[in-house]
């Protein structure tokens, strides 16, 4: 983990972290990139074909690691994208980005994720409650 990251998940600079980067689609439209950091301490095994079956990567970490999310606080801001995301979202290199960053935590109040989802201005609203 990087400082920044490290502070945000509440553990140390250098910890090992579990990096999931995933590209959502709603009708084979991109609509965001998504960068899931977890500790890598809280997920021991976890493996890239775990997140290929049906359900959903919260109940995968309640059945196999008890971690069962409870709660968490995002913000959203404007940004541009990188080239990468760019390209992957189809959007012009430098274009406008709508930025959701989100820590979430279990039931015990232990940090278990730190989300960073880069959304295309155009095809994401977001709706508070």
């Amino acid at each position: 983990a990087n400082a920044r990251v490290a502070e945000r998940l509440d553990i140390k600079a250098g910890d090992a972290l579990i990096v999931i980067r995933r590209l959502r689609t709603v009708n084979d439209l991109p609509f965001c990139v998504e960068t899931t950091h977890l500790p890598a301490a809280l997920i021991p095994g976890l493996a890239a074909e775990d997140l290929f079956g049906t359900q959903s990567f919260y109940a995968l970490l309640k059945s196999r690691y008890g971690i069962e999310v409870d709660s968490g606080e995002g913000t959203i801001s404007v940004s541009t994208v990188t080239a990468q995301e760019a390209s992957l979202l189809g959007l012009k290199k430098e274009s406008p980005a709508l930025i959701f960053r989100a820590v979430a935590q279990d039931t015990r109040r232990r940090k278990v994720e730190y989300l960073t989802s880069v959304n295309h201005p155009l095809r994401v609203i977001f709706k508070t409650v």
